[in-house]
């Protein structure tokens, strides 16, 4: 044991295993007069509020670098979604920055005239 990546198993260091999601990251939700694209996130927590095994992505990493994320603001055809509003849920305050980080960035993927709410609260 002891340094230089040794971890007393034999000379082989550890690697983390891939990170698997602990829900959907999205989710669409069809009605009678149109669809409404829901998605979720938590405030970034410290790694001290969270369990050894769990690493909170961060906010604007996930808006701006995670294909599940840009591949739905990617539409078949110039202004053609498939939902026709958004829903934020945020485990946040409303006044946090990160709101107006995703209000931002989500405006920037579907111009001024989609709906975009936000649902908060921490």
């Amino acid at each position: 044991g002891g340094g230089g990546g040794d971890d007393g198993g034999g000379g082989r260091e550890k690697t983390a295993p891939p990170m698997v999601p602990l829900g959907s990251n999205y989710k669409l939700l069809h009605g009678n007069h149109g669809t409404v694209l829901v998605l979720g996130f938590l405030y970034e927590m410290r790694d001290d509020e969270t369990a050894s095994d769990v690493t909170i992505q961060g906010v604007e990493d996930v808006m701006m670098e995670q294909p599940w994320f840009t591949s739905l603001f990617s539409p078949p055809a110039p202004g053609t979604f498939e939902f026709d509003a958004i829903v934020v849920l945020a485990h946040m305050a409303h006044d946090d920055a990160l709101i107006a980080a995703m209000h931002d960035a989500i405006r920037e993927f579907v111009g001024d005239s989609m709906t975009v709410q936000f649902i908060t609260g921490h």
